[in-house]
């Protein structure tokens, strides 16, 4: 029986022996078995991270590319808006210098027809001036003139940039173009 103790107690020496040898090959495969599970999550993690990425990017693609479509809406109307002040502005001055030229033209008609009857009644330019006229009748207000050819009249077109120069045509402006481009306010702003 000793014997067989002797042989138990030798053969839990050797299993001890085993065991601690086994001990730590167990640790290190359980470690792997951690380290290849942490693996596969942190490769689902990165691939997830890399979709929403994804999703973000063409998310702020879509909302600049609807931005930039809503500032070129916003510009097409302000233009339009500005198109149509200018020709209603343009339409209301036509017409009052219209209505200014004619009353004045009226008004020259009227003093030199009463100029003159009264001269041939009365003789003398003198009977004109105290008959309540102005010694000096009002005067034709300075028309605008065409840069290229100095035509006076009322009807000129107006450069697109500067809004300051005027011409009798495109042909004028042409002509002009050369003079003006280096002087165009307009276009330093743009």
């Amino acid at each position: 029986m000793e014997q067989s103790i002797n042989e138990l107690e030798t053969l839990l020496g050797s299993l001890k022996k085993n065991i601690s040898e086994l001990l730590p090959s167990f640790e290190e495969t359980v470690e792997q078995q951690a380290e290849k599970l942490a693996s596969k999550q942190k490769k689902e993690l990165r691939r997830q991270f890399k979709i929403e990425q994804e999703n973000a990017k063409s998310e702020c693609r879509r909302i600049r590319h609807d931005t930039e479509e809503r500032v070129k809406e916003i510009g097409r109307i302000m233009k339009k808006f500005a198109l149509e002040f200018r020709r209603d502005h343009t339409s209301r001055l036509k017409a009052i210098a219209h209505r200014q030229i004619t009353e004045n033209k009226d008004g020259i008609e009227n003093a030199i027809t009463v100029a003159t009857s009264q001269e041939g009644e009365s003789g003398s330019l003198g009977e004109f001036q105290r008959s309540g006229m102005p010694e000096n009748p009002p005067s034709i207000p300075d028309l605008p003139r065409c840069a290229t050819c100095a035509k006076e009249s009322v009807w000129l077109y107006i450069c697109e940039a500067c809004r300051i120069t005027r011409y009798c045509d495109e042909k004028c402006q042409e002509k002009d173009w050369i003079n003006h481009e280096s002087s165009c306010v307009g276009l330093r702003h743009i």
